[in-house]
């Protein structure tokens, strides 16, 4: 998987993994082998993004908790789960960033990547810092 990584990053202008136990087994490898090269490399969650991916879009936890605690009330008071509809989180999304990655990426001069001034700040934005 790595060997794959090296001959892709040097070919591409972006990389992206999707959720998955064999990326997330060589998640810090895989990242700083895009690192190295200079191509962001987006990822499908948060934990990997604080793993050294670059950025991804994901759902707040603490919505998904309140959902499912509502959930698990009405099935306490009696309703079948299959009475119970499926909660799909399409708004209120947040926005994970590496900032050590987007720094490099700056710095290496081959990605120019801003954050616009309206995003910055904002509940959604969450900016992380690489796990040492």
């Amino acid at each position: 998987m790595q060997q794959a990584a090296v001959d892709l990053a040097s070919h591409v202008d972006a990389m992206f993994s999707p959720i998955d136990n064999t990326v997330a087994t060589g998640m810090v490898s895989l990242a700083q082998i895009a690192r190295d090269a200079g191509v962001p490399y987006y990822v499908g969650a948060d934990s990997m993004v604080e793993t050294g991916g670059f950025a991804t879009v994901g759902i707040n936890y603490e919505n998904l908790g309140r959902e499912t605690a509502k959930m698990t009330i009405e099935i306490l008071n009696g309703k079948s789960p299959a009475d119970i509809p499926v909660k799909v989180f399409k708004d209120n999304l947040n926005v994970y960033i590496n900032e050590d990655v987007l720094n490099d990426l700056k710095e290496n001069g081959k990605v120019k990547v801003d954050i616009p001034e309206d995003l910055q700040g904002q509940e959604n934005l969450i900016m992380v810092q690489s796990e040492e």
